[in-house]
């Protein structure tokens, strides 16, 4: 065995191997055709495997694997040289006989013998020009017979000759073309439209065929399936119609669009390859995903389907919104019942958010079906996550299922505690306490206590003693209740004195609007003295104080002045404990420091002279966050910085800023009435689809009160009420 730096060397070798990355498949072939060697060469990749058989040097037949060969009738009907039911016709005919698909199809004069062959040697030379395509992978040549079972029979009879040169420098072409395609052609799922062009007479047919493929809701992959051509020219054809001017790719915007009319029309198919493909440039358009999952939904396409929702579930996690996830992996299990993998992930996310009772009986019937597919291991695992939650470790059902599984597996000395945990849960019910611990006492047998334990339930000693230990009970708990309300005084005397030094300690802080010193202090009365009266008072007066610094926040943010904002909610992120406030903050902040950013644009842009870089930047900052900021400063912004509110403004896609451009609309203080109608409309419409109620339910009123009103605007204002209640 030689290594990959060896093979010119060892040509005189009966065999001879290496990797790809050592060595091109070019130079292997190369080496095999200078020798006219005749054996088999195997190549090896993530990809697949490929056989290629080679006779004095040229090759003579090409399989996918052991048993698998070539697709050669399919080959035949994409190329449309035979129809699907002239195969049919002909594979049934020769069933049971050992002529080949060539012959018969030559005796039904349905595809002359040199027709058959040259379709052969071009799907061999497509299947060896994808080979020479790969660079990570191994391969090995052995001279000599084939190995059994490999090539079909089809091939041999043939007869078909390629030689290595010819193919070489087809691909080396290839190469080179494919990186021109690739500047055009991004991916299987790209859509194109067709322009309004006058088309030349002499163009080719491949790109005829091509071009009355592309209607704006095929994709790539698809076309590539219909025009029957190979994928290479089909690309190729593609790409140069683009070039030319001929067509172009779909805008994102043209696509969602396009979704809409593909729905409208009834074509799900092409409202899914559209969706696809959008959803190939924006990954995380939930919106787009969902109606994604629609599509499919409604296609029967349920495996699909599901997976778009674990796709979803997982982006909903990432986002911090557990419970969509939760919602989301709940219909995927439910979608794909036979798809564990999916199932697991519902379970994980609720053991991670989801309540209790839930989790156990998602995990149940998970367990199940791990132990029906031969998955115990993963079956006890998902069980001991969930009785690990504390709400859950009383969960009869649940230990008794841990217990048979680990019992299962042949850990009898883990299964035999969880029956004993099992059965001290149970201990009120004596006859299903016995059983349990009976069955521990099976696979333990040399278990001298658990016997004891046995004997003691059946004769009702436990009983006996469980009385007696409650009468030493009830004593005992009255001597600790006095001791706890004693002690319970004593403790909400310090927990007040905690406070009211905490208070008098940060009061010229709180006075000026600082309190995260006296939130933080607080907070620790709280977590020290929590179960006192004062200790819940000092949680909820740190609470109270972190709404009041919220509220201060905002207030400042309305007059102006972000930069006093930032200051204090940046003091305040210490110690705060319930999420919600955290995320209300947090957005709070991210507002208050695109506000700073924002407002030294603005005075940049506002200045005498203005400068044009800090406008031009000004009408980029399209965050939501910023729809109140654009809005306050229209009144006082002078002309250029103005427009470049407005643009930023209009770019911003959410309800509230479309609800904004509508009361300056009112107000007319939008410059371009007719543009500003139009994009009304249209973005009214669309979130009304999407089922953003809220934006159509504020846009009416105000249309209605211009329409109402004497202003030159009302008659453009009466119509767009018009169009978009009609639509």
């Amino acid at each position: 065995m030689h290594t990959c730096r060896a093979v010119a060397a060892a040509s005189h070798a009966m065999t001879f191997s290496g990797d790809l990355k050592g060595i091109g498949l070019p130079d292997v072939l190369q080496n095999v055709q200078a020798n006219r060697l005749s054996g088999t060469l195997h190549v090896e990749s993530r990809a697949g495997s490929r056989y290629v058989e080679l006779t004095e040097g040229a090759i003579t037949a090409l399989s996918l694997g052991s048993n698998r060969g070539l697709p050669v009738g399919p080959h035949l009907v994409h190329r449309g040289l035979v129809t699907p039911q002239q195969l049919q016709a002909a594979n049934e005919k020769r069933r049971g006989s050992k002529k080949t698909l060539r012959d018969t199809l030559a005796a039904n004069k349905v595809l002359a013998d040199d027709g058959f062959k040259a379709a052969l040697r071009e799907l061999i030379a497509e299947h060896v020009h994808e080979l020479l395509g790969w660079t990570e992978a191994k391969f090995s040549f052995g001279e000599g017979p084939p190995p059994p079972r490999v090539f079909d029979g089809e091939q041999k009879a043939a007869g078909v000759r390629l030689e290595i040169g010819a193919l070489l420098m087809e691909s080396a072409r290839r190469t080179d073309e494919l990186l021109r395609i690739a500047n055009v052609v991004e991916s299987d799922r790209d859509v194109f439209l067709r322009l309004d062009v006058e088309v030349p007479e002499d163009l080719d047919e491949v790109s005829q065929a091509v071009l009355a493929q592309v209607d704006g809701r095929t994709d790539v992959g698809a076309i590539v399936k219909r025009v029957p051509y190979v994928r290479f020219e089909v690309l190729k054809a593609l790409a140069g119609l683009v070039l030319e001017g001929y067509v172009r790719a779909c805008a994102a915007a043209e696509i969602e669009q396009l979704v809409k009319d593909a729905l409208a029309d009834g074509d799900d198919e092409g409202a899914a390859v559209l969706l696809r493909r959008a959803l190939d440039r924006e990954r995380n358009n939930r919106t787009l995903r969902e109606r994604l999952v629609e599509v499919l939904e409604r296609s029967g396409k349920q495996p699909e389907a599901a997976a778009e929702l674990a796709l979803l579930g997982y982006h909903a996690l990432r986002g911090d919104v557990p419970q969509d996830a939760i919602d989301f992996y709940a219909r995927a299990a439910a979608l794909a019942p036979d798809d564990v993998a999916l199932a697991e992930r519902y379970v994980d996310a609720l053991a991670e958010h989801g309540e209790s009772a839930a989790h156990a009986q998602a995990a149940n019937a998970l367990a199940t079906r791990l132990v029906e597919a031969g998955l115990a291991e993963r079956a006890a695992a998902v069980l001991t996550r969930a009785c690990a939650r504390p709400e859950l470790r009383a969960d009869l059902t649940l230990v008794g299922r841990l217990a048979e599984t680990e019992e299962a597996l042949g850990h009898n000395e883990r299964a035999a505690e969880l029956w004993c945990g099992a059965a001290e849960l149970a201990r009120d019910d004596v006859p299903g306490a016995l059983q349990m611990l009976r069955r521990a006492a099976r696979i333990q047998p040399g278990d001298h206590l658990l016997v004891r334990r046995i004997h003691d339930l059946e004769t009702g000693l436990v009983a006996r003693r469980r009385a007696q230990r409650r009468r030493f009970a009830i004593v005992g708990s009255v001597v600790t209740v006095g001791s706890a309300i004693a002690l319970a005084g004593v403790m909400e005397l310090a927990a007040a004195r905690e406070v009211l030094r905490t208070l008098e300690a940060s009061l010229d802080d709180v006075a000026r609007g600082a309190p995260a010193v006296a939130v933080s202090s607080l907070g620790q009365v709280r977590d020290s003295f929590g179960w006192t009266g004062s200790g819940q008072v000092a949680a909820r007066m740190s609470e109270r104080l972190i709404e009041l610094q919220i509220e201060s926040a905002r207030a400042a943010l309305a007059a102006d002045n972000p930069a006093a904002a930032t200051r204090a909610l940046e003091r305040l992120q210490v110690g705060l404990e319930r999420r919600d406030q955290a995320r209300r903050l947090e957005a709070l902040l991210r507002q208050a420091r695109l506000e700073t950013y924002a407002a030294e644009l603005f005075a940049a842009a506002d200045s005498t002279p203005p400068l044009e870089s800090a406008q031009a930047e000004l009408a980029r900052l399209t965050d939501p966050e910023l729809v109140d900021f654009h809005v306050r400063h229209l009144g006082k912004a002078r002309p250029g910085a103005r427009e470049s509110l407005l643009r930023a403004l209009r770019a911003i896609d959410s309800p509230r800023a479309l609800v904004a451009l509508a009361r300056l609309f009112v107000a007319g203080v939008e410059p371009d009435a007719e543009a500003g109608l139009l994009d009304l409309l249209g973005r009214a419409k669309r979130y009304r689809s999407d089922g953003q109620a809220e934006a159509w339910a504020e846009v009416l009123p105000q249309l209605e009160r211009q329409a109402r009103g004497e202003e030159a605007l009302a008659l453009r204002a009466q119509q767009a009420l018009r169009l978009l209640t009609e639509h």
